[in-house]
């Protein structure tokens, strides 16, 4: 069995899962990183985004960093506080 840990952090919008392991190979440890995000935390309407992404190749990684950017400004009443580590230009 792989040890792996799942952190997942829930937006008003959708959220974001982070599953990290570690592999040991004849070479040494190798981490994996895997990052999902979705457009929809509710169910019904994450299950139409999985239809719709089948044509469209996937959630936009721009409309993401939106949502989170927007989850922040409201959590903070108007001013987004938190720092992605890049800006969109």
């Amino acid at each position: 069995m792989i040890p792996m840990i799942t952190v997942k952090k829930q937006y008003e919008q959708g959220n974001v899962q982070l599953t990290l392991a570690a592999l040991s190979t004849p070479g040494g440890v190798v981490h994996l990183l895997d990052c999902d995000m979705d457009e929809h935390a509710n169910i019904v309407e994450h299950g139409f985004d999985l239809v719709k992404h089948l044509i469209n190749g996937g959630t936009s990684p721009i409309a993401m960093h939106e949502y989170i950017v927007e989850d922040s400004a409201q959590q903070a009443k108007g001013i987004a506080t938190i720092d992605l580590g890049y800006r969109l230009v």
